[in-house]
């Protein structure tokens, strides 16, 4: 099924790690570069100053209190960015450059609206390699300042794409060699799905996730188009994890069994 290219709106995005990334990798959507008075002599941010020079970049100098409004409440670091638009990858495209050869995952984001959950499940997935993100256009976090600043910076590592349907990408991953792993803390009717714990759950080269969002989990349908339901084991009457939290210990455990580590 052919995946069309998608773009988010602009937005500001701050601090050190994060502008100079977005200069390395994005730059043809960083349209200015803001410092905040006397925070110029800093060497870091000088050799950010100084990069985005060299790549062309306008560098405007303001104040603390128009650096709140351009970027909230919030630790800028004394550096701050307008980017454009976030540039969504095409799903054929990236299915296509995928190497055969490698350990593959690939995660299904079915609802993550909290938009530090989205930017800290990016994080844990550019940090074990996953090889593409897909989220919905709808009842999803945006891409925005919040995410990239979440993300540490690791948003330009891994592809992200969009989908119109969950079922519909979890049949198209699916029809390209992978199985499908719906991580849910709901217990029940396990047996339906042939459903073990992650520990216990042998993980195929090639597994695609399916994470739920923080309220509900997985939704009715999706669960029932997953080849299995992968719960999280939970002591001490602790009913659930945090879904970037979640999302990290079951990435890590796919990682560590594809190594064949004990």
């Amino acid at each position: 099924m052919k995946k069309k290219q998608k773009f988010s709106k602009g937005f500001y995005i701050y601090g050190r790690n994060v502008v100079q990334e977005a200069i390395l990798n994005s730059l043809e959507y960083i349209r200015e570069v803001f410092i905040v008075k006397d925070k110029n002599k800093n060497k870091d941010l000088k050799n950010i100053i100084d990069l985005a020079r060299e790549k062309n970049i306008r560098v405007t100098s303001i104040d603390d209190k128009k650096a709140k409004q351009l970027f909230g409440e919030v630790n800028y670091q004394g550096i701050g960015a307008y980017h454009t638009i976030f540039h969504y990858d095409v799903f054929d495209e990236v299915m296509g450059e995928l190497d055969v050869e490698k350990n593959q995952s690939i995660l299904i984001l079915d609802g993550v609206e909290d938009v530090a959950n989205f930017g800290a499940i990016i994080r844990s997935a550019a940090a074990t390699g996953v090889s593409v993100i897909c989220v919905p256009t709808h009842n999803q976090s945006p891409v925005n300042g919040v995410t990239f600043k979440t993300s540490a910076g690791t948003i330009h590592k891994v592809k992200i794409v969009q989908f119109s349907s969950t079922n519909q990408m979890i049949n198209d991953v699916k029809e390209r060699g992978f199985w499908v792993y719906g991580i849910d803390a709901n217990t029940d009717n396990l047996d339906k799905y042939s459903a073990k714990s992650i520990w216990e759950q042998d993980f195929d080269k090639k597994s695609a996730f399916v994470i739920g969002s923080e309220g509900s989990g997985i939704s009715q349908k999706a669960k029932e188009n997953c080849d299995f339901l992968v719960p999280i084991p939970m002591e001490n009457n602790v009913e659930s994890l945090n879904v970037s939290v979640a999302t990290a210990v079951v990435l890590y455990e796919w990682k560590r069994k594809m190594l064949n580590i004990n």
